[in-house]
């Protein structure tokens, strides 16, 4: 195999291990907001995704900040789609990294389908 061909097998396999969780085509049941543990939403999804290594906890999927403006746009799309009743598809960030809450994973994306 030529370098090229080898890099290129090199990156294809990194974005494989690097990815976060996702769950597609499913709805949002439950969002909770609990102050004592900071600016951040508890999501939980109607088919959960396969959970990342630091995500421990049985009933959350993904958290999502509040403390920037794209957290908070990214929240108002999910509480938009929870409300409408919508199908959507998400997904974790890089490395399933659980950065709000240590055990539930971090959300990356979302779309509303």
């Amino acid at each position: 195999m030529n370098k090229l061909g080898f890099i290129g097998l090199l990156l294809c396999i990194s974005n494989i291990v690097v990815a976060g969780t996702s769950s597609n085509d499913t709805k949002i049941t439950n969002i909770s907001l609990v102050q004592e543990y900071g600016e951040f939403a508890f999501i939980k999804l109607a088919t959960p995704p396969a959970r990342s290594d630091c995500s421990k906890n049985n009933h959350w999927d993904y958290t999502v900040s509040l403390e920037t403006d794209f957290g908070r746009a990214q929240y108002s799309t999910v509480l938009a789609a929870f409300l409408a009743d919508k199908t959507i598809s998400m997904s974790g960030v890089s490395n399933g990294l659980c950065n709000e809450f240590g055990s539930v994973e971090s959300m990356n994306t979302i779309q509303i389908n």
